[in-house]
C-alpha cells in the first residue's frame, strides 16, 4: 500500500521541476530527481499519522511481510532514503 501514491508524488515532483528547469535551461534537458525519502509504517494508522506529517508512507498488510529485491529497487527509483519505523512489541523489535 502507498506505491501508487509514490509513484504519483515523484511524477509530480518532477513535472514540476522540469517546467522550472525549461524556463532556466532551455538548452539542456531535464534530469528526473529521486523524492528525499519515504517510510515503511507498520500499520494504516501509522501511515495515516506519517501522511498527515507530510511524508510518503508505506505499509503492508502484515509486520512480518519479507520486502523483495524487486519491491525495494522500483521504491528505490523513487526516493533516496527509505526508511522502516516498526512497532514496539516483540515482532517488530524482531
Amino acid at each position: 500500500n502507498g506505491l501508487y501514491e509514490l509513484r504519483q508524488a515523484y511524477r509530480t515532483y518532477n513535472s514540476d521541476k522540469e517546467k522550472e528547469w525549461n524556463k532556466i535551461h532551455e538548452d539542456k534537458p531535464y534530469k528526473e530527481e529521486k523524492l528525499q525519502c519515504a517510510f515503511i509504517c507498520s500499520g494504516e494508522r501509522d501511515a495515516l499519522c506519517c501522511r498527515s506529517m507530510g511524508f510518503l508512507p508505506l505499509w503492508f498488510n502484515s509486520e512480518t511481510y519479507q520486502l523483495s529485491v524487486e519491491e525495494y529497487k522500483e521504491i528505490m527509483k523513487y526516493v533516496d532514503v527509505l526508511y522502516n519505523i516498526p512497532d514496539i512489541d516483540d515482532t517488530g523489535r524482531e
